[in-house]
């Protein structure tokens, strides 16, 4: 099969660690045994990167301030996929549109989701949305410098513009786009008629169940696990739990970066997790913040009041601190994190001080600890280090929601997408 150009629309620089670009570094393990292959990373960035050097031969970085609409990124860099996400992310939604009109497959990968979750945020963050719309900076921006005016919302109606100038092109229906985008923001209910083209990729059953009940086409729903994790298969090993002096990573919630959380909530939840646990001397702290999502100065300025010898890193993915670790604390609204926690037989406590009726996805399988209150954290970690039947419960957790972990998700991947094009 000759060269696969594939399409991938991505608001940071490909370097930059992310669900997206840890996908297909473990993706592009596989995909190079089968065929060769071509990325080429559309970055939308509020400002013209400054550079589009290629990362490899077979990556090229393009700007999306160099393209009018969605229509013109695919006519002039002519993919044979493209990568977007079946929902209102402007962008994603552009390039979808674009590719059905030009008849080019799309895929993505679905990723597991609490659905009690996943309503509850849709359905409570619009308020918070609208106030963060007239923010100064975005959570991608790398320095204060950066800060302007209404930076956020300016972002919002590029995006937006990009999408609607991509419809008049195509002659869409200005109207049903309009509508379907405010339906979502203002309910939280998707209008999934444009991921008709998409292949969505799952990492268990129970998501292609959900997705089915909301209306997806099920001859579009492959089960196939998630590529994100087949690399950390192949270096997971067992460790000894260290149960007198637990190491603990903080790995804080992207809540409020996302619109989901008031920075007053997003404070009070991180001094008070530092805190609690600066005062054991039996326990080693270590801060590991979103790469992507975070800015690292607003951290540390709140954790240096605390105890200023606690470290805090960025740089990389989380699998990368783990080795050393006992207990991960995360809070509702965290997924990679905690899933790569369980995968490495970490112990988990889940920070819920602000949802005290919902129960985590994890805690409900027995295989992580709720946390409601900061002066219940101490009694939560070691209730987490004695979970009863815990390894059991974490082998039936891996086996019902991501599938076959098995370090294979790559290839049922790529056999698929090849045998589509085969057949296109």
């Amino acid at each position: 099969m000759p060269e696969i150009r594939i399409l991938i629309p991505i608001h940071v620089m490909p370097h930059t660690k992310n669900v997206i670009t840890i996908f297909f570094q473990n993706f592009l393990h596989y995909v190079n045994t089968r065929s060769k292959i071509h990325l080429t990373w559309l970055v939308y960035m509020p400002e013209k990167i400054s550079s589009t050097n290629n990362p490899s031969v077979d990556e090229s970085i393009v700007d999306i301030h160099n393209y009018k609409d969605a229509y013109d990124v695919i006519k002039k860099e002519k993919p044979d996929l493209i990568y977007a996400s079946p929902d209102w992310a402007f962008i994603d939604y552009a390039l979808s549109s674009a590719a059905k009109y030009c008849k080019i497959p799309v895929f993505f990968m679905t990723p597991n989701i609490d659905t009690k979750l996943f309503k509850r945020k849709n359905m409570g963050s619009m308020l918070l949305g609208f106030k963060r719309f007239f923010e100064n900076s975005i959570p991608t921006d790398t320095n204060v410098s950066q800060k302007q005016f209404f930076r956020r919302g300016r972002f919002f109606v590029n995006k937006y513009l990009f999408l609607i100038k991509t419809q008049f092109t195509l002659k869409n229906d200005i109207f049903l786009t309009l509508f379907g985008i405010w339906r979502y923001v203002l309910t939280g209910v998707t209008d999934n008629r444009f991921a008709s083209n998409t292949i969505q990729f799952l990492e268990n059953e129970q998501m292609k169940h959900y997705m089915i009940e909301h209306g997806f086409k099920n001859s579009n729903l492959i089960v196939s696990g998630n590529p994100m994790y087949d690399s950390f298969f192949k270096k997971h090993q067992n460790y000894e739990l260290n149960t007198k002096n637990p190491r603990i990573l903080f790995a804080p919630s992207t809540a409020y970066e996302h619109g989901y959380w008031t920075i007053q909530q997003r404070d009070f939840t991180i001094k008070q997790i530092v805190k609690q646990i600066s005062e054991q001397d039996n326990l080693k702290l270590v801060i590991k913040i979103h790469p992507s999502s975070s800015i690292q100065s607003d951290y540390f300025s709140i954790i240096k009041q605390i105890d200023s010898k606690v470290p805090v890193y960025q740089k990389g993915s989380i699998d990368e601190y783990l080795q050393d670790i006992d207990v991960i604390i995360t809070s509702p609204f965290s997924s990679s994190a905690e899933t790569y926690a369980l995968l490495a037989q970490k112990r988990i406590v889940i920070c819920n001080f602000f949802e005290h009726d919902y129960e985590d996805q994890l805690v409900e399988q027995g295989v992580a600890v709720s946390c409601e209150k900061p002066s219940m954290l101490i009694n939560s970690i070691q209730k987490s280090l004695v979970l009863e039947s815990y390894e059991q419960k974490r082998q039936d957790f891996i086996k019902n929601f991501l599938y076959k972990w098995d370090g294979n998700s790559s290839k049922r991947i790529v056999d698929k997408l090849i045998d589509i094009l085969q057949k296109n």
